[in-house]
């Protein structure tokens, strides 16, 4: 397990299970950290509140899909009486794939088209274009031809 842990790379997370089919590996997370600091006041909780499953999709691993499987956790903050979850370096709130394989979409759709990366990577040509134009948006200046006379 050690070195899944090593080639994911994902601090405070470690590779506790390993399941593997013809197309997919699954690896289950979990946290090395028992608390979490407050984005409200900055004072860090141990106070869990709730944990939720969760599932994202990271880069492959052998030519197989690759997902990583952990616990979202919930704190309460007793500093400032609210509850909130714990912040992930990996993986943006709301997202289903990690910052890496949004990258890895992105870079792809840049060199080909994007239904051809739906196909290969098995997703919908929706999700690959909302990717990209996600990424797009974060890379490209906010005022592209500031500058440009003619």
């Amino acid at each position: 397990m050690e070195m899944f842990s090593k080639i994911l790379d994902i601090k405070g997370f470690k590779v506790i299970q390993v399941e593997t089919d013809d197309t997919a590996l699954k690896l289950s997370l979990k946290c090395e950290e028992n608390q979490a600091k407050c984005p409200y006041c900055g004072i860090p909780s141990q106070q869990v509140h709730v944990w939720y499953p969760r599932r994202v999709r990271d880069l492959p691993i052998s030519g197989k899909a690759c997902y990583l499987e952990f616990e979202t956790r919930y704190f309460d903050c007793a500093a400032c009486q609210t509850t909130f979850a714990e912040p992930l370096n990996f993986v943006e709130s709301k997202r289903n794939y990690t910052r890496r394989y949004e990258t890895s979409i992105f870079e792809q759709v840049r060199h080909t088209t994007a239904k051809y990366v739906a196909e290969r990577e098995r997703l919908t040509d929706k999700v690959v274009t909302r990717i990209f134009l996600r990424q797009a948006k974060q890379r490209l200046p906010k005022q592209p031809f500031t500058g440009v006379k003619r």
